[in-house]
């Protein structure tokens, strides 16, 4: 069987109407069972009672643009309210609802300007 390959960099979060995406370079889902276990009469018992997740960005920060990402995130992270998103890995849509943080402000003199993220999500993630 061949190595097969997969892209997937595509983020877009609805902002005030708005649908945004980020120079991207990483995005990353990471989606898990929290699981509790139980000591029974027959022996432990392991269930999943919830999910927990978050996605990670690496991107160019863009404060000079218009439809500036980084501004509509500074923004969206100041009102402390859920944001939708939908990310893009290889064809695959997952959705769900992220909490905005504040994106990093500056670097290096001859640099980029770089900003890496962590959205914790909120409530269920689907995928189609």
């Amino acid at each position: 069987m061949p190595t097969y390959i997969a892209t997937g960099k595509d983020l877009t979060l609805s902002i005030d109407g708005s649908d945004l995406s980020p120079q991207a370079t990483t995005v990353e889902l990471n989606y898990e069972n929290k699981i509790d276990t139980y000591q029974v009469l027959t022996g432990t018992v392991k269930k999943a009672t919830m999910t927990d997740g978050a996605i990670t960005v690496s991107m160019f920060q863009d404060w000079g643009a218009m439809d500036s990402f980084s501004a509509a995130l500074w923004d969206a992270a100041q009102a402390g309210d859920a944001v939708s998103f939908s990310f893009n890995a290889d064809g695959t849509t997952f959705s769900g609802q992220v909490i905005p943080q504040f994106p990093k402000v500056g670097g290096g003199a001859g640099a980029a300007l770089e900003s890496s993220i962590t959205f914790p999500i909120t409530g269920g993630v689907t995928r189609a």
